[in-house]
């Protein structure tokens, strides 16, 4: 290989290797910050019905919910705030599957291309948030759905889990 063909192939590997990974990483969502109290999130966020603390079988999916809706550019929203030691971690979304398009074209502007993409789902995988939109929540017909957490969240969460799991793995 000539020295041109190597810093070729060297520049375009750094053009790759910048896209993966390389989204508009959510600092968190409406107007609530990662890591704001209940309180803080109360103070800009109507809240459905009251707040209440996840059963202990569920704790890997957080501690605390909050449930809010809002109007999304003409989609009805369903939020169910989360959070893990008092502190807002991620943000589970639900809508009807007939208007994934929108809310897809939506996170798209919001977030920029999808790092990851199928036929009914697209994901924002960075280093500080992750996003995953689908068109079809598997346990409700017609229900599409996103979730918007902190990297960190995303790794305690599946750390939990797996502990919560073992147990039941063994037969014990």
């Amino acid at each position: 290989m000539t020295r041109r063909s190597v810093t070729i192939a060297l520049l375009l590997l750094l053009v790759v290797a910048s896209r993966v990974g390389a989204f508009n990483e959510p600092d968190g969502f409406r107007g609530v910050p990662w890591g704001a109290t209940e309180e803080q999130m109360r103070s800009s966020v109507s809240i459905e019905r009251a707040c209440s603390d996840r059963p202990a079988s569920q704790r890997w999916l957080g501690d605390r919910t909050c449930p809010a809706i809002f109007d999304l550019a003409g989609v009805t929203v369903s939020a169910t705030y989360t959070f893990r030691a008092g502190r807002f971690v991620s943000v589970f979304l639900k809508f009807p599957s007939k208007n994934h398009e929108r809310v897809a074209e939506i996170f798209s502007e919001r977030y920029g291309e999808p790092t990851t993409r199928t036929t009914d789902s697209l994901a924002w995988i960075g280093t500080k948030a992750m996003v995953s939109l689908h068109r079809y929540r598997p346990s409700v017909p017609g229900e599409g759905f996103a979730t918007l957490s902190t990297a960190d969240e995303v790794k305690e969460s599946a750390r939990l889990r797996r502990e919560q799991t073992k147990g039941a793995a063994k037969g014990l």
